[in-house]
């Protein structure tokens, strides 16, 4: 099941392919049951999807999730937003974003709840506890999201169908 938040931060990043030219690609590792949750994110609106396969066997901890996504990323070519779930469903520590940022040597913002293009970059708004701050970056970062976006669109009937007619890459980081 895709994470309900890492569904918050796809519909931000496809509210920004609105209004652009933004492709979005979604990366998991996992089994080839993972399959379905990339496919779920095609039909919402993603363009591409990548299936990292034959991890080595590791406990799932925020760390080597992050050093995995991490890695993938760079083999795609680091791009100018990487977007994740505020924190997992499961175990909640709310680490991994910042890791994937330290892996990759890039800042990392959490808590975004608008995206807008400018001009020179891109101008992020961020919740905080009393209120909200707005930061212009001009670099790649990594950006973490929660519910504050408000309620992901639903899949398509085309997109399912386009989804599930979709090859998923699939890559080894052995």
């Amino acid at each position: 099941v895709l994470s309900t938040f890492d569904e918050y931060a796809l519909e931000l990043a496809l509210r920004v392919k609105d209004q652009t030219d933004a492709h979005i690609t979604v990366i998991t590792f996992g089994s080839g049951d993972s399959v379905d949750i990339l496919r779920h994110s095609l039909a919402m609106g993603a363009d591409d999807a990548i299936l990292v396969e034959d991890v080595p066997f590791q406990e799932w901890d925020c760390i080597n999730t992050a050093n995995i996504l991490a890695k993938a990323v760079q083999k795609c070519a680091v791009p100018d937003l990487i977007l994740c779930g505020r924190q997992a469903a499961d175990w909640d520590s709310a680490q991994v974003g910042q890791l994937i940022g330290l892996n990759l040597d890039i800042p990392c913002i959490n808590v975004v709840r608008r995206i807008e293009i400018i001009d020179n970059g891109i101008r992020i708004e961020r919740t905080l506890s009393d209120g909200y701050e707005i930061l212009d970056i001009t670099t790649s970062a990594v950006l973490t999201v929660g519910d504050e976006v408000g309620e992901p669109r639903l899949r398509s009937g085309l997109g399912t169908i386009k989804a599930a007619r979709a090859e998923i890459t699939k890559w080894s980081l052995r």
